[in-house]
C-alpha cells in the first residue's frame, strides 16, 4: 500500500458492549503497520463543545439517550431542505480535520455510530477509505455490563430495557427519524465481530481484528472462509435476475 494515505474505521455497537478492548487491539494492529492512530467517540464530541475533559466509558454510554434531542434541535434550526440527521457524523468529520497531521499514515477510529445516516455520510465523504465494523456481544453480557457491580433490582430492569431498546430491529416503524437506530446502522457494517468470549471455542476476537487489518492492507495469503464464500455465491446468484427488485440469492 502506498504512503501518504488515510483510513477511517467506524465502530457500530449496541449499548452494553464493552468496545475498549477491541479499540485497543485495532489500534495496536494499525500501529504495527506504521500508522498514527486517533480515536474519536462521537457522543463525547458534544461535551467538548462546552469544556475540554476526558470522560469514561460509563459517561459515554449515558450520553447515547441525548443524541436524538440534538439531531432534532439542529434539524429544526437548519435551513429548510437541508437534512441534519447526521449531525454527529459532521461533528466527527470536523474533529478529524482538527487532528490531521503531516504523518504519512493516518488512521482514525470513530466509535459510537447510532444512526444509518452517520454511516452514509462517512461513506459519501471518505468512500473506499472508510470501513464500518459492527461489534456486538450476547444480550446477557450487555445487560451485565450495563448493571455493573450494582445488584439493585430496579437498576437491573433499567439496564435490560436500555439494551433491548437500543438494538430493536422494529424501531423504524414506530419512532421518529431522529431516534437512534443502532440495528439499522449495524446492518450497514463491512465487517462483524462478536465480542462474546464463549461464543465459539476456536473464536478469538484479537485474531478477527488482526485478520480485518491484514485484509485491508492487502495480505496475499488470506483465503475466504466458508461463510464468506457462501455469501459471495449468494450475491453471484442474485445477479442472474434482470429485474432489480428481484435480485435475491441464497445458499443452502
Amino acid at each position: 500500500m502506498s504512503r501518504d494515505f488515510e483510513l477511517f474505521f467506524g465502530l457500530v455497537s449496541p449499548i452494553g458492549v464493552n468496545v475498549d478492548g477491541a479499540i485497543k487491539t485495532l489500534s495496536t494492529a494499525l500501529v504495527d503497520f506504521g500508522c498514527r492512530v486517533e480515536v474519536i467517540n462521537i457522543q463525547s464530541l458534544t461535551e467538548s463543545l462546552s469544556h475540554e475533559k476526558s470522560i469514561c466509558r460509563k459517561e459515554i454510554d449515558s450520553l447515547v439517550s441525548s443524541m436524538p434531542r440534538l439531531r432534532k434541535l439542529v434539524d429544526d434550526a437548519a435551513i429548510q431542505g437541508v437534512d441534519y440527521e447526521d449531525i454527529y457524523a459532521r461533528l466527527a468529520v470536523n474533529k478529524i480535520n482538527e487532528l490531521r497531521s503531516g504523518s504519512d499514515l493516518n488512521c482514525y477510529i470513530i466509535e459510537g455510530f447510532k444512526h444509518p445516516s452517520e454511516i452514509e455520510t462517512f461513506r459519501n465523504i471518505y468512500d473506499k477509505s472508510f470501513y464500518a465494523i459492527g461489534l456486538t456481544s450476547s444480550v446477557s453480557d450487555r445487560i451485565r455490563y450495563q448493571i455493573g457491580p450494582s445488584v439493585n433490582e430496579s437498576r437491573s430492569f433499567q439496564a435490560a430495557r436500555e439494551v433491548y431498546e437500543d438494538f430493536d430491529f422494529r424501531i423504524e416503524s414506530r419512532t421518529s427519524k431522529y431516534k437512534n437506530n443502532t440495528a439499522k446502522a449495524y446492518q450497514l457494517s463491512d465487517f462483524f465481530i462478536n465480542l462474546t468470549s464463549s461464543e465459539h471455542s476456536d473464536y478469538c476476537v484479537d485474531s478477527e481484528i488482526q485478520r480485518i487489518v491484514d485484509l485491508i492492507f492487502g495480505a496475499p495469503t488470506i483465503t475466504p472462509r466458508e461463510e464468506e464464500h457462501s455469501m459471495f455465491m449468494a450475491y453471484m446468484y442474485s445477479t442472474r435476475s434482470a429485474d432489480l427488485s428481484r435480485q435475491v440469492g441464497a445458499v443452502m
